[in-house]
């Protein structure tokens, strides 16, 4: 790619005068040469392309999110593509701007830029199919990553065929090398926004399948990304020309857009008016139960989640607190202590997605190798001493036998012996308590040489 000469204005050769059709758009969307060109030169290609933006909002917040209460989120992917498209295009073209001349072409181009950038929307209508519906939330996890993968890959070779053939840049490396640096710049600034479960060996919580999911996953594209991005901003400063892409055009407006590609946009926004009354009630429960929680309103949300089933609520909803993740809001102690309390009527469904969250906590909490301080460890013995013993602690796993393990050791401490309080806490559990040594009886080997204690017949 040479220096284009600096007192020629760039412009582009007219294209044929054909009308833009829905056909054309899916050409774009596969690369096509004459079907890029044709909407480079579309006076409407800007309006359009906005709705598209729209269709795929809805696409992606129709049962994500309370579109109701908070319509915002529809107009994320608007400013989000606003804001990237510019920084691409200043670092595509701005390091040629050399003069007044050129300066006030790279102003006029932007908003064509801006509407090939939007035009990639409908890759993201595939993020509207429900697979939380049908898999489990593990494996629903890892498809959503599967296809927000997919559309990332090909919105990146989609973005780079497009500056290469509006632009006519001589070679197509430099351009993917300036357009997978933007990329993998932007990919490491959102993995650093998304509420992420800690290191497994570092927080010590056991990670539900949809966290160890998203950690591994996260953990991946940041071991790939930041070399990535050392070496391709090198490649950027050392091996690129000087003077990147500016040979191309600024566009002329003569190619119309038909009444299909209005159709099929207006249609694509319309159409989800459809659907969301079936997907937004449970969206609207999960908000109403969330902002309670949130704002320490335990036992009203506990109320309205028990006065309703798990279907009501959106697939795989988990509520806060996310124990996984660093200072979970609100306590888990604090919704447990309101559990306990038995002041309430709590659905058996509500009572069990609390305990099994207070379970995964405790068994951080109290380890084999970290004690709590008693301030800390005060909470959860409130919460324990209220509750059954199968609620939670289960003889025959380690990570329960390792809470027991630290609550005897607490209560023999004679170095840092417990206040009044907790020793009154840790009799009583002791009590419930099956003895050290009976365990290790059950747990010795049977006559079959079985390790499983011996049942009575």
């Amino acid at each position: 790619m040479n220096a284009p000469e600096p007192a020629e204005e760039l412009r582009v050769e007219p294209t044929t005068v054909a009308a833009v059709s829905p056909l054309t758009v899916v050409q774009f969307l596969c690369g096509r040469h004459d079907a890029i060109l044709k909407l480079a030169a579309c006076p409407m290609l800007l309006p359009v392309s906005g709705v598209l933006v729209l269709s795929a909002a809805f696409a992606r917040e129709y049962d994500g999110e309370d579109l109701l209460r908070d319509p915002w989120h529809l107009l994320i992917p608007h400013a989000a593509s606003l804001l990237t498209s510019l920084l691409l295009y200043c670092l595509v073209r701005l390091p040629a701007v050399r003069s007044k001349a050129m300066l006030a072409v790279f102003v006029r181009e932007y908003p064509v830029f801006l509407g090939l950038f939007w035009m990639t929307a409908p890759l993201a209508w595939i993020y509207a199919v429900p697979v939380e519906r049908w898999l489990s939330p593990g494996d629903a996890m890892r498809v959503n990553l599967m296809m927000l993968g997919v559309v990332s890959i090909w919105r990146v070779a989609l973005i780079t065929r497009v500056i290469s053939v509006v632009y006519k840049a001589e070679s197509i490396g430099p351009v993917l090398i300036t357009v997978l640096l933007f990329g993998d710049a932007v990919m490491l600034l959102a993995i650093s926004y998304v509420p992420v479960p800690i290191l497994h060996f570092m927080g010590g919580v056991r990670l539900t399948d949809t966290e160890s999911v998203l950690q591994s996953t996260t953990l991946l594209l940041q071991l790939v990304g930041f070399p990535g991005l050392v070496i391709l901003f090198g490649m950027y400063l050392f091996l690129l020309p000087p003077v990147p892409v500016m040979t191309g055009p600024v566009v002329l407006p003569t190619a119309r857009l038909s009444r299909g590609v209005w159709v099929v946009s207006v249609v694509a926004v319309v159409g989800w008016f459809a659907v969301l009354p079936f997907t937004q009630p449970p969206q609207q429960l999960r908000r109403q139960v969330e902002s309670d929680l949130r704002a320490d309103q335990i036992e009203q949300a506990i109320q309205l989640m028990s006065a309703h089933t798990p279907t009501d609520f959106p697939p795989h909803w988990s509520p806060p607190p996310h124990i996984a993740l660093p200072k979970p809001h609100p306590p888990i102690t604090d919704v447990m202590a309101v559990i306990a309390a038995r002041k309430i009527d709590v659905a058996p469904w509500v009572r069990e997605v609390f305990l099994e969250k207070f379970r995964r906590e405790l068994a951080a909490v109290f380890d084999y190798y970290f004690s709590p301080d008693h301030s800390k460890a005060l909470p959860y013995l409130e919460v324990i001493a209220e509750l059954p013993l199968h609620d939670w602690y289960e003889g025959n796993d380690g990570h329960y036998e390792g809470v027991a393990t630290d609550i005897r050791q607490m209560a023999a401490n004679k170095d840092e012996p417990p206040t009044e309080e907790i020793r009154i806490l840790l009799e009583q559990i002791l009590q419930s308590l099956p003895d050290a040594n009976d365990e290790s009886a059950d747990d010795a080997p049977n006559d079959n040489g079985n390790s499983e204690p011996v049942r009575e017949q």
